[in-house]
C-alpha cells in the first residue's frame, strides 16, 4: 500500500514539475488571436498555450498544436499523444475531441464541423 502512495506522488511530482519548465514560443497565428498568447512547450515535450505572464490558456497536453486557420479561421488541429486529431477554438478550449485520425480530419471535416460547432 505504502509503495502505491509513493508511485502516486511521484507521479504528481513529474506531472506538476514537466508542466512548470516551460519554454514558450511566440506565433504568428496566436498573436493574431490575443497578442500575449505564446506556444508553449513542456521538457516532457507536449504542447500548450500560455499567456505572456504564464498562465495556462491551453493546457500542455497535445504532441503538437497546428496553425489556427489551416481548416478554419477560428480552429487549430490538435494532436494528442496516443496520435488521434480535435480541434481546439479561439478560446483554448477542445470544441472537437481528439478521437479521429488524419485521414478522416482531412475528408470529412466539414460533417465534423457540423457535427460540432453548428
Amino acid at each position: 500500500m505504502m509503495e502505491l502512495k509513493y508511485f502516486t506522488l511521484t507521479c504528481i511530482l513529474v506531472f506538476n514539475f514537466s508542466f512548470s519548465q516551460m519554454k514558450t514560443a511566440e506565433r504568428e497565428d496566436l498573436s493574431r488571436i490575443n497578442k500575449n498568447w505564446r506556444l508553449a512547450k513542456t521538457i516532457s515535450g507536449t504542447y500548450g498555450i500560455t499567456d505572456t505572464g504564464g498562465k495556462i490558456i491551453v493546457s500542455p497536453v497535445y504532441s503538437k498544436i497546428y496553425t489556427f486557420g489551416q481548416y478554419s479561421p477560428d480552429l487549430a488541429l490538435v494532436k494528442n499523444i496516443s496520435g488521434t486529431y480535435g480541434f481546439i477554438n479561439k478560446s483554448g478550449i477542445e470544441i472537437i475531441p481528439c478521437r479521429y485520425n488524419l485521414h478522416d480530419i482531412k475528408t470529412n471535416f466539414s460533417a465534423l464541423y457540423k457535427k460540432y460547432i453548428r
